[in-house]
């Protein structure tokens, strides 16, 4: 009888196993898609100024602060860059509702013109006013580790809204501190930030605070 017993657990716990790695992988591959699906068309980049097309309005994109530019095609000549570019495809940008007022937003990997700085920005598009620049993240030559060009290592997409289980959950590096979400419920498309097979985090909307929260995902 407990033979019986231990060999019907045991099959449970294989069923489940493999329920288990089965969802992991159709979430890494819809993850995926995403990052594809958004990757979207080489705009023709200016240092400050880029044209926007969508299916909805067609604009110039201009920077404000005078300090930054636009990726151009004269940077990440190799790697990940490289190839996306070669499909039609632009790893430093992509565009969602991000703020769920109905409107295209647009998110841009940004370099600084002097070369000591770059950044992951949001321009929030406005009907009759110009784009709103928010800054979600920026690097610079004060950071431990820094490159000029670790930019090239990192790519935009866009997650879904929908439910998410964070990094600490997963058991990536420590466990979750009390003040840290095992998951998190996004209502709004998320800035999806991340290196080339490697970790990634996400920037999401939240309205009580009218303003962007960061998350990671994996690492």
């Amino acid at each position: 009888m407990l033979i019986r017993l231990l060999s019907v657990l045991s099959i449970i716990i294989l069923i489940a196993s493999c329920e288990n790695k089965k969802m992991e992988s159709n979430n890494h591959d819809n993850i995926s898609t995403h990052r594809d699906v958004v990757a979207v068309e080489q705009p023709n980049l200016k240092e400050d100024v880029v044209e926007v097309k969508s299916d909805f309005s067609h604009f110039s994109l201009t920077i404000p602060d005078d300090k930054w530019r636009f990726p151009k095609e004269s940077d990440c000549l190799e790697g990940d860059w490289d190839f996306y570019r070669k499909k039609g495809m632009n790893p430093a940008h992509a565009k969602a509702d991000f703020n769920g007022d109905g409107l295209e937003d647009h998110s841009w990997i940004m370099i600084k013109k002097d070369g000591k700085a770059w950044g992951l920005f949001v321009f929030f598009i406005k009907e009759k006013h110009q784009p709103k620049m928010v800054t979600l993240v920026e690097y610079n030559e004060k950071d431990e580790h820094w490159s000029s060009d670790d930019y090239c290592r990192m790519g935009v997409g866009i997650y879904p809204p929908g439910k998410y289980r964070t990094a600490c959950a997963k058991g990536y590096g420590d466990p979750c501190e009390p003040d840290e979400p095992e998951e998190i419920y996004i209502k709004t498309p998320a800035v999806d930030f991340y290196m080339f097979e490697s970790a990634n985090s996400i920037f999401y909307w939240d309205n009580k605070i009218q303003g962007f929260k960061r998350e990671w995902i994996s690492d």
